[in-house]
């Protein structure tokens, strides 16, 4: 077991213990809101939104038996169906593992033997994909997300304790295989309150992520500690910065962004062009 602190929080009545309890209390904020850039289109979404959809999610993964600490995996290319996948897993209990979406299914790929990997080092768990995406090698334990979206929505949520594994987050296994982090619910929610007091960021900070959600940091830093402060996020796709860097400039100007964020190359490759 790993351990940093960086000393007691701040106590704030009520605040939650849970990322269920935060989903729920950014969703009664009124300023709060994802515009995810999907295809050249905007697809506009408040937290409440957000929830309803995850309420719905959970529906379905509820009908298929699945019961609490039962392991996940996303395997979906658009943020707007990863963010309620994800959320649907949390608010039952289940444990979601984001993946990257191999290119190929019968060739060779990095990507692929890490999906293979993950998939029975966990048991062979349920995948969440979408039917463009399903390999015959996987057929016996997939449900498509169209299938989750639509839905009643479920309102009776797992009752989470803040020790409890929220979910997992794969290293990149450029040192060998990748590994499972389990990751608690206390461990990222005082992580988002810190960040968010030591960096004063405020509800009316508006935040651009372009980077996957299968890195921590997009998942962890600019999605779960934006719900906790309650600002404006934008979602790009990787595609639209990777293919030209110069569009990251680009929508921070169009969009009035306060904080992005990337790794080093990024920089490194508007340096170039530029």
């Amino acid at each position: 077991m790993a351990f940093s602190g960086g000393g007691a929080l701040p106590f704030v009545a009520n605040a939650p213990t849970t990322l269920i309890e935060l989903l729920q209390k950014a969703a009664q904020k009124a300023i709060g809101e994802i515009l995810y850039l999907e295809n050249g289109k905007e697809i506009s979404q408040s937290y409440a939104q957000l929830l309803t959809q995850a309420e719905k999610c959970l529906f379905g993964l509820r009908r298929l038996k699945l019961l609490p600490g039962d392991k996940v995996i996303l395997l979906l290319k658009n943020n707007c169906d990863i963010l309620p996948a994800f959320w649907g897993c949390v608010l039952g209990g289940f444990i979601p593992v984001i993946m990257e979406v191999p290119p190929t299914y019968t060739d060779a790929h990095p990507a692929l033997d890490k999906l293979r990997h993950i998939w029975e080092f966990l048991a062979k768990p349920l995948i969440i994909t979408s039917e463009k995406l399903v390999s015959s090698s996987f057929q016996t334990s997939y449900v498509a997300m169209s299938q989750l979206s639509n839905n009643a929505t479920d309102t009776s949520y797992y009752k989470a304790l803040p020790d409890d594994v929220a979910f997992i987050s794969l290293t990149s296994g450029s040192t060998g295989i990748p590994k499972c982090i389990q990751l608690t619910h206390r461990n990222l929610i005082t992580r988002a309150r810190g960040t968010n007091l030591f960096n004063q960021h405020q509800p009316d900070d508006k935040i651009l992520n372009w980077l996957p959600f299968d890195h921590i940091g997009s998942i962890s830093d600019w999605h779960i500690r934006c719900l906790e402060v309650g600002c404006k996020v934008v979602y790009a796709q990787k595609e639209k910065v990777l293919g030209c860097p110069l569009n990251w400039l680009d929508l921070i100007a169009k969009y009035r962004i306060t904080h992005s964020w990337s790794p080093s190359f990024a920089y490194i490759a508007i340096l170039n062009r530029l």
